[in-house]
């Protein structure tokens, strides 16, 4: 706004208004600000304004791995019980090249090459869109997808569903073959 006043002449003066630019305070806005912040300093519930981007972030709990084989020994860092209802997953969309041994029973769906051993009384199911190639070794072995090795099914049941494809070795202690499962492996009984 502007205002008008008269000089002693008579003539009209004008009183031009700051200038606006964003982001830019006029010395009016800054003065009533620092009245502002002056009187909430005094308030004990008053909050001080941190921009977002320095604000403190709390950082999660880091994962513990173990440091020492000892760890793992002396039962610092427990694996799952043995009788527990566990279920290792291999997604489909993961290739996994290796060897592993697990507590659990476990399920792949993705693509694996290599061994893979359970626990007693544990399962190894290879499902419909899974791939194996290399060593299955556990009580029961279920194949749905492929499997191309030495398929092991210590004592248990070893069982083949309706689309799976078998070639390799298989020791079984009871075996179960669906009609339309392409099963081309040798195959050995073990003793009762």
């Amino acid at each position: 706004m502007t205002s008008t006043e008269t000089t002693g002449q008579g003539l009209p003066t004008m009183e031009a208004p700051e200038p606006r630019i964003p982001g830019i305070l006029t010395n009016q806005t800054a003065t009533s600000l620092r009245s502002s912040v002056q009187g909430e300093a005094n308030d004990p519930l008053a909050q001080p304004v941190v921009p977002a981007a320095t604000a403190p972030r709390a950082l999660p709990d880091p994962l513990r791995f173990p440091q020492k084989v000892s760890e793992l020994r002396s039962g610092q860092l427990q694996a799952p019980e043995s009788g527990s209802d566990r279920t290792c997953v291999l997604p489909k969309g993961l290739t996994f090249t290796g060897e592993a041994h697990y507590p659990c029973d476990v399920r792949i769906d993705g693509v694996v090459d290599g061994k893979i051993t359970a626990e007693p009384d544990r399962t190894i199911t290879v499902e419909s869109e899974g791939q194996f190639k290399g060593s299955l070794k556990a009580t029961n072995v279920r194949i749905e997808g492929s499997a191309d090795g030495d398929i092991t099914a210590t004592g248990g049941l070893a069982s083949f569903g309706a689309k799976s494809v078998c070639k390799g070795h298989i020791t079984y202690g009871r075996l179960k073959i669906a009609e339309g499962a392409d099963v081309e492996a040798s195959m050995k009984k073990l003793a009762a």
